[in-house]
């Protein structure tokens, strides 16, 4: 293979890589159940009784920072927490406002639940210093109300 043959080669897979790359966004990878569960400090199952928002704007991302009201329904993990107690767990997302693609970034959580939904829920924290939700998916099983089935 003559040389300008190996720079023909070279220029055209940075240009694919550049390409490629400017149009993917680096998130969190997914959790498994089981390292959600290894790393939690608790794990809850229950129904969402209300959520409370505030959005504010910084730059080029729209950030939304929440807390979730949950009714606790079976504890799988944790020790402060029993069936039927009332918890606050919080969360956030971004999304991207601005021009162009959006920078490689965490992206916040996914799947969050709403009012009158079930979920699975792994957190990490204590009653005195309150609940964060893991990471991206700690939020691991959300059935929405509407897509319950009637009894």
């Amino acid at each position: 293979m003559n040389t300008s043959n190996v720079f023909r080669i070279l220029a055209i897979a940075l240009v694919a890589s550049l390409v490629v790359g400017d149009c993917v966004i680096a998130e969190i990878p997914k959790q498994s159940k089981d390292d959600l569960l290894a790393s939690a400090s608790h794990m809850v199952t229950g129904s969402i009784q209300r959520t409370y928002e505030r959005k504010e704007t910084l730059g080029d991302f729209e950030f939304t920072h929440g807390v979730a009201e949950v009714a606790v329904e079976k504890v799988a993990k944790g020790s402060d927490i029993a069936t039927d107690d009332r918890i606050y767990v919080r969360y956030w997302s971004k999304k991207w406002i601005g021009s162009g693609n959006p920078p490689p970034d965490h992206y916040g959580h996914w799947n969050i639940p709403r009012k009158s939904d079930s979920a699975e829920i792994y957190v990490k924290g204590n009653r005195k210093t309150g609940f964060d939700v893991q990471s991206p998916n700690g939020f691991f099983q959300v059935t929405s109300a509407k897509n319950a089935k009637v009894k």
